[in-house]
């Protein structure tokens, strides 16, 4: 049993121990031994929490909305064009069309001017050809009745072109046989019908250039059109008139046999009134020409389209704008002790 307690941790001790077993302090006789505490001093008044810091204000962004809100996606590479924000293909793509009309007309214009020039005109038939693609093109870009007329004229003129094919093989082919026969006399059934055929579809072909541009046309641009459709009529059907005699005399000597050689010499002017024509038609050609560069200008001075300001206006995002989300702060802690706190 123990004897006596270690003064230091209260470890019980032999009664005849100097030194105490657990802690090894020497052990004095009358020090009480250590005894744990049976009561706890009264708590003080209750410290209030420290308010939270509130978090700080979200950034907005046009490629993320935190959460609850569905997150946002914009396109992977930011379009940096003229019109700004995100692209609008439409306006693009009408821009696009405005710009090939405008540079199917200038060559056009360009066409019309030298096509009718001896030497050159293949150069000016094949600008016209790459011109008027350029303009069929486009065509939406001017309103849906530009672009219905486009499309008329391209099929007027499509039928013209196919007159003419068909008057000029059936020309060539009695030229044909009438070098085979070594008599001239085919060609008396059919030039006057070729003569006929390429009036007509010279006068059918002026009709689809009137239509191509007349809906973009000033008033003075459709004038010079239809001043260019009259002498697509009438210069050939002159030209016919004040040859007429001529050409007739040359055919009396095919019928009676004055002429029997198809390589006789006067006969020449037979197959060069086909190159009359082309240079009668250069009243025409140049009317056409200037009139379908007063389009171009129009374009080109932004005078039409009508609503052309619209390309400048910058298109509506096509995705949806959310709200960036706003963080609600925290209800404030209570101020006073706990309620289950005991009473001092």
């Amino acid at each position: 049993m123990a004897g006596r307690f270690c003064q230091e941790c209260g470890a019980p001790n032999e009664a005849i121990a100097r030194y105490c077993a657990r802690c090894g302090s020497e052990l004095r006789a009358g020090v009480p031994p250590v005894t744990p505490p049976t009561s706890f001093p009264a708590p003080g008044p209750y410290a209030p929490y420290p308010a939270p810091m509130a978090p700080p204000a979200p950034v907005p962004s046009p490629l993320y909305t935190p959460y609850p809100y569905p997150p946002m996606y914009g396109p992977a590479y930011p379009y940096a064009g003229p019109y700004g924000g995100y692209p609008n293909y439409s306006v693009i793509e009408r821009q696009k069309q405005v710009d090939r009309t405008k540079t199917g007309l200038l060559l056009l214009a360009v066409g019309f001017l030298i096509g009718w020039v001896p030497l050159i005109g293949a150069i000016g038939g094949l600008l016209a050809f790459i011109g008027a693609i350029m303009v069929i093109l486009g065509r939406k870009a001017f309103g849906t009745r530009h672009a219905t007329f486009v499309i008329v004229a391209l099929v007027v003129y499509i039928a013209s072109f196919v007159i003419l094919v068909i008057f000029i093989a059936w020309f060539a082919i009695a030229g044909y046989q009438a070098s085979i026969q070594r008599d001239p006399r085919p060609l008396l059934s059919v030039f006057w019908p070729f003569i006929g055929g390429v009036v007509a579809a010279s006068a059918i072909g002026a009709l689809a250039q009137v239509l191509f541009v007349h809906e973009i046309e000033k008033p003075i641009g459709r004038y010079l059109l239809y001043g260019a459709l009259i002498a697509a009529v009438a210069a050939p059907i002159a030209a016919v008139l004040l040859l007429m005699p001529a050409l007739n005399a040359l055919l009396d000597g095919i019928a009676d046999g004055t002429i029997t050689n198809p390589n006789d010499p006067r006969l020449a002017a037979l197959d060069g009134f086909q190159t009359t024509l082309t240079l009668v038609s250069a009243v025409p050609s140049v009317l056409f020409g200037v009139a379908y560069f007063l389009v171009w200008q129009r374009i080109d001075r932004r005078e039409i389209p009508a609503d052309a300001a619209a390309l400048a206006v910058p298109a509506p995002s096509p995705y949806p704008q959310v709200a960036p989300a706003v963080y609600a702060p925290p209800p404030s802690p209570p101020t006073g002790p706990p309620p289950d706190a005991p009473p001092p």
